[in-house]
Order: structure tokens, then C-alpha cells, then sequence
């Protein structure tokens, strides 16, 4: 084990294990610190009573952040499909990317119909943070 690192690192929750791959990446010597017994801070899962229930934050993957941060690492992964399912009343609208928000702003149009153009410029910017981020859907 080495004595000295270019960069420590206090916590191997994904903040932690994220910085310490791209220190590695850029060559410097790297040590990780972490007071738990596991890794992964507040993404991970525990096990009670047979049943797996997560440990802290959720829908980490369709942040818009994993992708580019993986791909910028060099490392592959395939995510599966997480449509998300909004409704309104009794109807509702499958999010599956950018194509159904035109679906997803007219069912709003449809309940407020006075505030089509407030509808239209919220989902205009929408689809520019959809594409700047990447989301997956």
C-alpha cells in the first residue's frame, strides 16, 4: 500500500466513487475512505425480511447524469427502459421521450385550455434540457 496519493478522498457514496474514477483516469494516485461496510452511500438497497427495499435516492439513472458520466469514463452499460406514466382526471400519458410530450401538453391543454401558451413554452424548454441532459426514457 502505498504512503502518499495525489488525492484522497473522504466517502465512497457516488459523489466519492465519481471523482475517484476520474482522478484515476487522469493518472493521479487515488485512495477511497469509507467509514461503512459497504460502498455506494445513498444508492444501494437493503435486505429485511426477505424483501429488498432501496436505500436512499431513486430514479438515479434517468437523471440525465449516469449516461454522459459513464461514457465519459469509457465505460459501457445499457440501462433498462423506465417509462414514467402521467396523469391527469382519468386519462393519462406514457412518457417515452421526447415525441409524447406533444401528447403529454395537450392532455394539459385539454384541463387548461386558457393556458395553452404557458404549456407550449414550458415544454419547449422541456425538450431543450431533455436534449442538453441526455434523459433517458
Amino acid at each position: 500500500m502505498n504512503e502518499t496519493y495525489d488525492v484522497l478522498i473522504a466517502g465512497a457514496g457516488a459523489a466519492g466513487l465519481t471523482a475517484a474514477a476520474y482522478c484515476a483516469k487522469a493518472g493521479l494516485s487515488t485512495l477511497v475512505c469509507e467509514r461503512a461496510e459497504k460502498v455506494g452511500g445513498l444508492v444501494g438497497t437493503f435486505t429485511h425480511e426477505g424483501f429488498s427495499f432501496d436505500a436512499g435516492i431513486r430514479a438515479f439513472e434517468d437523471s440525465g447524469v449516469i449516461t454522459p458520466l459513464l461514457r465519459s469514463l469509457g465505460l459501457p452499460i445499457e440501462f433498462a427502459k423506465n417509462p414514467v406514466t402521467v396523469g391527469i382526471g382519468n386519462r393519462s400519458v406514457r412518457l417515452s421521450g421526447e415525441e409524447s410530450l406533444a401528447e403529454y401538453a395537450d392532455l394539459y391543454k385539454s384541463f387548461f385550455p386558457q393556458e395553452a401558451g404557458a404549456i407550449d413554452a414550458i415544454i419547449s424548454e422541456v425538450v431543450k434540457v431533455m436534449r442538453y441532459m441526455d434523459v433517458l426514457y
